[in-house]
């Protein structure tokens, strides 16, 4: 036993050498996409009505304005107010919190599978896997870390009060699950796992005499933590951020979006957790834009022809009920229990999610392309995977060597694909690393300050690559400025609204800080447009779709501009101009669109 834990202590330290190794460059990464616009919102409180204009933060969620997260933001909010432009410190944080997962994980790993060893092998694929790398990459949802920590920390709780009857773990228990709902909604249905995991023998270890007191502690644990989160969100509306939500409830209850958002998230389980975890290389090429999504030429079939996702998620659905059908037939009642608990937590989260964004209008493709939808499903269905394993092979010597070699062989397909992750947001955000790191010299110097001000360009997103700034979001929420938002409320009195007040700016080629005179301000960069059409063109549509056509002729011109070949961006202003009654300007944009097209 020794022997075995010494083994398990020095593999951890050796698979956390490794993970450090893959995200290092990550820890020196500034700010990008959504992170902007929340940054200028810190700054923009006072815009909010009431006395306590920080209790906005609760409430933010600028996109749908429903949505109901209110540890996310305010995690951010402390980290900026604390750190400020030290995006250091949070992307540190961020990889602290994975490793924090992984550790939770391995001890509720446990609770299922009896063979340490197995159990290491299943948290360290796990900690490698390329298809939800980017959440370690970047700080932007380490809420999502937070939350499944705080719920797998709650369920570890609460098998231990059903070992000994300890009522105060109650408070505790409640408390891990309101941190979890409130850090992500997705998470809304996942307190009533207790009722499933509460049934499972050989989780409970106890005599079916205490039943009646397991069922007490679930009436006590579900209703306090519904009611409280009930309250809380009720109270947390009423200070009315957003006067008019862009959607209503209504809109997501659909019966076909429901339907839907399940059999997306089966397949999504089978495409993403199963295939691209063991074989990633079929995601590549990804699609970069203001960030990354998966992509490849079978999300890009899918993104053609849907159907195939319910055809498939259909059929997958039902082979699950022959398993539990033969399982039943064989009096398998332990087993039936244990895969119904991770399936529910699979789906009960995934669902919700697909749901809220089938709801918006967001395409099957997106779904399965987000490398942030796949990080819950993958910590339970491999979980449940060698679950499986342990219970039907049984691995043992030569049996447990095999499937340690096969991990091995699959662990260094993703460290690759994690490491081309890594390579191409370093390359991205390079030049935003250098200017951001320059201003923060300069302050820290003194050589910047509120009388020898810096001033950095309205265009200066042009100069770099594409996921350095949000296009949509920049354009819809942010009114003035651009990357100055990063900094403290202090420094930003440093920063100059026109570069006639500045005594400094940023040179173009180098991104460094320069002295503003004629000179630097001549000296030009190269402009950079790879990626940024097809920002420029979302934008457009939802201009369009807002009925603002002129902004939106705008937008996809800019499109044009970064890539004159977007036959799209042509089709979407020939109709643009036709609601305007542009009629000659509509045909001859048709015309180039008809040119264009593949």
């Amino acid at each position: 036993m020794k022997t075995e834990k010494k083994t398990i202590v020095l593999s951890s330290l050796l698979l956390g050498v490794v993970i450090l190794f893959i995200y290092f460059p990550c820890f020196s990464f500034p700010p990008i996409s959504d992170a902007w616009e929340m940054l200028y919102s810190f700054h923009h409180l006072d815009s909010f009505s009431g006395n306590i204009k920080w209790l906005h933060v609760l409430n933010f969620d600028v996109f749908e304005q429903i949505g109901y997260r209110p540890l996310a933001h305010t995690f951010y909010f402390m980290l900026h107010l604390i750190f400020g432009s030290k995006f250091e410190i949070t992307n540190i944080i961020n990889f602290l919190f994975y490793i924090l997962n992984l550790i939770l994980l391995f001890r509720f790993s446990t609770m299922f599978i009896k063979d340490k060893g197995l159990s290491f092998i299943y948290v360290m694929l796990f900690a490698l896997l390329f298809s939800h790398s980017v959440m370690v990459i970047w700080p932007g949802h380490t809420f999502i870390f937070i939350s499944l920590g705080s719920f797998v920390l709650g369920f570890i709780l609460y098998v231990r009060f059903l070992r000994t009857f300890n009522w105060f773990l109650l408070v505790l228990i409640v408390l891990t699950f309101l941190i979890g709902m409130w850090g992500y909604e997705s998470f809304f249905l996942w307190p009533t796992a207790i009722l499933i995991l509460s049934s499972i023998n050989i989780i409970r270890e106890r005599k079916k005499s205490t039943d009646k007191l397991s069922n007490k502690a679930n009436f006590i644990i579900l209703f306090s933590t519904y009611s409280i989160y009930l309250i809380v969100y009720m109270l947390l509306k009423s200070l009315g951020t957003y006067n008019v939500s862009l959607h209503k409830f209504s809109d997501f209850f659909i019966l076909i979006n429901a339907s839907s958002s399940i059999l997306l998230s089966v397949f999504n389980v089978f495409y993403n957790n199963f295939i691209v975890n063991i074989f990633p290389f079929i995601a590549f090429p990804v699609k970069v834009s203001e960030n990354t999504y998966m992509a490849g030429s079978v999300l890009n079939y899918i993104d053609r022809s849907t159907q195939i996702v319910f055809v498939v998620g259909s059929f997958i659905a039902n082979a699950f009920f022959y398993v539990f059908y033969f399982l039943y037939k064989n009096k398998c009642f332990e087993q039936i229990k244990t895969i119904t608990f991770f399936l529910f937590l699979i789906l009960s989260e995934k669902s919700l999610v697909y749901l809220g964004k089938l709801g918006i209008n967001h395409t099957v493709g997106y779904c399965l392309s987000e490398f942030r939808y796949q990080y819950v499903p993958n910590a339970l269905f491999l979980l449940l995977i060698f679950y499986l394993i342990e219970t039907y092979l049984k691995p043992k010597n030569s049996k447990r060597i095999i499937i340690f070699l096969i991990v091995i062989l699959i662990s260094f397909f993703n460290i690759y694909c994690t490491r081309k992750m890594v390579d191409l947001y370093s390359f991205h955000l390079e030049g935003l690393k250098k200017m951001s790191l320059s201003i923060r010299a300069g302050i820290a110097k003194g050589r910047i300050n509120s009388v020898k001000k810096v001033f950095i360009d309205k265009d200066m997103p042009d100069y770099f690559p594409c996921m350095a700034w949000n296009i949509e979001m920049g354009d819809r929420f942010i009114k003035k400025g651009n990357y100055e938002w990063m900094f403290t409320k202090q420094q930003i009195a440093f920063f100059a609204n026109d570069i006639d007040e500045a005594e400094w700016i940023i040179d173009k080629q180098t991104f460094a800080v320069v002295k503003n005179n004629s000179e630097n301000v001549a000296r030009e960069g190269t402009r950079i447009n790879n990626g940024k059409a097809e920002q420029y063109r979302n934008l457009g549509y939802y201009y369009g779709l807002e009925k603002d056509h002129y902004k939106a002729i705008v937008a996809f011109k800019k499109a044009i501009d970064n890539d004159p070949n977007d036959y799209l961006a042509y089709h979407e202003l020939s109709e643009n101009y036709k609601r305007l009654g542009k009629v000659e300007d509509s045909q001859n944009m048709y015309i180039k669109f008809l040119k264009l097209k593949p």
